[in-house]
């Protein structure tokens, strides 16, 4: 046991029995592999860790195998079962009983048919005839004639891995030696077609990943689907869903309205393909194909925003210039809900095309016209109860009354008298008739029964209740 050269196996074995007849095991040691998991032993002599942790835990079969794992690098091959381990020499021949045994200890719930194992979710036929299904299934074809299902919910579910259980019992640990494993999947909405070699091809990248245990079980199902929706070269991705129309993928997101119209907005400004990531990022593609990784129309949104944000206030809100920029800057930093984001901007918008209606959009009347002209425009895009407080504490006399004729008007004076002097009052109360004729015919404006001649000449009986001697500028 304390050679430094010679047979691995031996050396291994001899300083095993070296601690067996020990009395006590003063000192344990412990190997540890992403792999092959954590396990402990006694180290005694010249060989290897890896080969007296072998030697030492027997029972473990993936750990077993690896005192061969020089003539494994040299070509050889081996399978482990309970009972015995197998050398095919330099091909990988399956021995009989070794892939039912390594089955029956997978960590997942497998039904039995003659050759066919499947798991739920899946059926002997399906797995025999490689049957589509909406949410994929993996498919191996051992060379013993073997078959297995592994449904994508049954691998999602998985805490252990069952890859690495029936891999690991052969040495080297490549399983796609001895089985052809495929994905069985398309995007819902692709139907009859074949899938393309590009996708079979994005498949096996992702199915290698995981034979050669560098991709969790439960990681896999999702990298597949992504890897075949991404290497699709035509029409519109979902999710995971594909449709040949662009409008038919902006009817399929999960949003509102305005959030549909708004990414299409967007996306019908871009000069050739799209990719949104999962995570927010979005790229170009190299194909004319628009890729959206996620399905909700507020995550889109926000991978959209910082370069079309613009486009989306332009075209459909009809902001530009220094107010679309700071619009577009406040969206960016507080990522408000974008439903609630897009109903304000459309209730401004229809609001300003309500006030497009009234005479002096651009124009300043004067005082006291000027706050009661704002005092209307107010009421018409924010409700009469935004208007009391515009009205209150007013220093200016005129000011002041002209905001009591306007509550007088709307029957809002009741308890807002003590914030206004008697003088105030009394001016006001005798304005408040002309005042209310003036609402009335706005409203009447804005709902396309008058025209702004009408608006102005209201607005000169209220400066003659108010015995102003000015002349109203004409409309722009």
């Amino acid at each position: 046991m304390r050679k430094r050269r010679g047979d691995v196996p031996a050396r291994a074995l001899a300083g095993t029995l070296a601690a067996a007849h020990e009395e006590a095991f003063d000192t344990v040691s412990i190997f540890q592999n992403p792999a092959y998991g954590r396990h402990s032993f006694v180290r005694r002599g010249m060989a290897a860790p890896t080969d007296l942790a072998s030697m030492q835990n027997f029972h473990d079969i993936p750990l077993r195998l690896l005192l061969w794992r020089d003539h494994a690098k040299a070509g050889i091959w081996f399978f482990g079962s309970r009972s015995e381990i197998v050398c095919t020499g330099t091909k990988p021949l399956i021995p009989d009983g070794w892939i039912d045994e390594g089955l029956k200890q997978a960590p997942i719930n497998l039904q039995k048919e003659g050759r066919v194992w499947f798991t739920s979710g899946l059926t002997e036929e399906e797995v025999e005839e490689r049957k589509q299904n909406k949410d994929g299934w993996i498919r191996f074809e051992f060379n013993d004639g073997t078959l297995l299902g592994i449904s994508a919910a049954s691998l999602q579910s998985l805490e252990e891995s069952l890859i690495g259980g029936i891999s690991l019992r052969m040495l080297p640990p490549k399983i796609s030696a001895v089985t052809e494993i495929e994905w069985i999947w398309a995007p819902e909405g692709w139907g009859d077609r074949e899938v393309s070699e590009e996708m079979k091809e994005a498949s096996q990248e992702i199915l290698t990943a995981w034979t050669d245990l560098t991709l969790k079980d439960k990681d896999v199902v999702e990298r597949l689907k992504g890897a075949v929706t991404n290497s699709i070269d035509e029409g519109f991705v979902l999710g995971t869903m594909w449709f040949e129309e662009f409008e038919e993928g902006i009817s399929a997101i999960e949003g509102t309205d305005l959030e549909k119209e708004a990414i299409q907005c967007a996306l019908s400004n871009i000069n050739a393909g799209l990719h949104v990531r999962r995570d927010g990022v979005a790229l170009d593609s190299p194909d004319d194909v628009v890729r959206l990784e996620m399905r909700a129309g507020h995550d889109i949104l926000i991978s959209l925003w910082d370069d079309w944000g613009h486009t989306i206030l332009e075209e459909m809100f009809g902001i530009i210039g220094e107010k679309a920029d700071d619009i577009h800057a406040k969206q960016m930093k507080r990522k408000q809900g974008f439903n609630a984001f897009l109903k304000g901007l459309s209730k401004d918008r229809q609001a300003t095309s309500k006030l497009e209606a009234l005479p002096w959009s651009n124009t300043v009347l004067p005082s006291p016209l000027d706050l009661l002209h704002d005092l209307v425009r107010k009421g018409h895009t924010d409700g009469l109860g935004r208007t009391v407080s515009m009205v209150r504490k007013r220093k200016v006399i005129n000011d002041a009354a002209m905001g009591w004729a306007w509550l007088v008007a709307h029957d809002r004076d009741g308890s807002e008298a003590w914030r206004f002097d008697q003088v105030a009052r009394d001016k006001g109360g005798d304005w408040a008739r002309a005042v209310s004729d003036l609402w009335q015919v706005s409203e009447s404006i804005i709902s396309g029964n008058g025209k702004k001649s009408d608006y102005i000449d209201a607005m000169s009986k209220v400066a003659a209740a108010a015995s102003l001697q000015t002349d109203l500028p004409d409309d722009e």
